[in-house]
């Protein structure tokens, strides 16, 4: 049996260890909150629930059957609602009997971030073409590569009259990441395993639909940076700079206006596009590819009245491979309204922007089918 003075030492350590514990703890907690406090006022993060959900054969998909508030830094909050396969809310018109089909792929442009689900340009086109039911399947982060995966998996069950997908410039450096798949040098395509290649999303899976995380995730700054710091670890080989993490409002649009593409995604990007066209036309639907301007590209047309070098490299493609095609510049440039009123802080495009876009598309979608 201890003696007293033994367990008086003990119960000292103890209390001693205690105290020290909660000492650390009470120094973390305010650590978090300090950083969490200047986050707010300094740098504000990206903030909403998990975007994606982990997909057997797609990868990262948005994340089915969500409905969620986002707020960007900026420019405010925004709602994205998405159904049991992860695409998109539209205004859900016709959709019992349509006389006109469209499938909508593409990135994050085409997906509509930082506006709501009626505003994005697919639900746009549903609603200014009469008997239309438009499906919006895009995906952020995404390229043509990922598009090209989607549609053998999904593309059948929609019967769509049209294939419209949505490019933007860095959807070339998008498909120079082997995500999906492998191209060797006679232009022959070997799927990847996407459970790899999207590993990170497989592991949080039960992470991201925890409710305290969604809770925290809807509102902290410094879990928002912290989570775009690993993605970005993890996806993107820690290529972006602390500036880029840090003030997700200032992108930088430079590497628009040095030009994106080169030899090699060029050719990744030819071959991919080609084998969409293919796929879509043996289902029997028509195929369209619309390029989506940047602010770079704006600005060029306003004051040279050129095309940026990424557009040039997609136009090239497109008459190559005989892909029919439309760009948005053009009617950007004669809207009259300023980049501000075009453009979101990180680039992407604003509800006027998105009106723009589907005012243009509808118009050719009507003239192509005739209607």
């Amino acid at each position: 049996m201890p003696s007293p003075s033994r367990i008086l030492v003990d119960r000292s350590r103890m209390k001693h260890s205690l105290f020290w514990s909660m000492f650390g703890a009470t120094l973390i907690c305010a650590g978090i909150l300090l950083v969490e406090a200047a986050l707010r006022m300094f740098f504000p993060q990206p903030l909403g629930a998990p975007a994606f959900a982990y997909h057997p054969k797609l990868g990262a998909i948005p994340t089915p059957n969500q409905r969620a508030v986002r707020w960007l830094p900026g420019d405010g909050s925004y709602l994205a609602t998405n159904d049991s396969s992860g695409l998109r809310q539209t205004n859900i018109i016709n959709a019992e009997a349509p006389r006109l089909r469209i499938l909508f792929l593409g990135d994050s442009f085409t997906y509509g971030t930082g506006v709501n689900d009626a505003e994005a340009f697919p639900a746009l086109v549903e609603g200014a073409i009469p008997g239309a039911k438009a499906w919006n399947a895009g995906n952020p982060g995404t390229g043509t590569d990922y598009a090209l995966k989607f549609f053998p998996e999904r593309g059948a069950s929609f019967a769509a009259d049209w294939v419209v997908l949505g490019f933007f410039a860095n959807d070339f450096a998008d498909n120079g990441g082997d995500r999906y798949f492998r191209i060797d040098s006679q232009g022959n395509l070997s799927e990847q395993d996407v459970s790899q290649t999207f590993a990170y999303f497989r592991e949080k899976e039960g992470l991201s639909s925890s409710l305290a995380y969604i809770w925290l995730a809807e509102r902290s700054h410094a879990l928002s940076l912290f989570r775009r710091w690993l993605a970005w670890r993890k996806l993107a080989a820690g290529s972006l700079g602390i500036g880029a993490l840090l003030r997700p409002d200032e992108p930088s649009f430079q590497p628009f206006a040095e030009g994106i593409a080169n030899a090699i995604v060029e050719r990744l990007t030819a071959i991919y596009l080609s084998e969409l066209q293919k796929k879509a036309k043996s289902l029997g639907s028509q195929f369209m590819v619309v390029y989506l301007p940047n602010p770079i590209d704006l600005r060029l047309m306003r004051a040279q009245k050129s095309l940026g070098k990424d557009e040039a490299v997609f136009q090239r493609i497109a008459v190559a491979k005989k892909i029919p095609s439309l760009s948005l510049t053009k009617a950007f440039h004669d809207s009259g309204k300023s980049e501000a009123e075009l453009f979101l802080r990180d680039g992407h495009f604003t509800k006027a922007g998105h009106e723009i876009a589907g005012r243009e598309i509808a118009a050719a979608s009507k003239r192509r089918d005739k209607l």
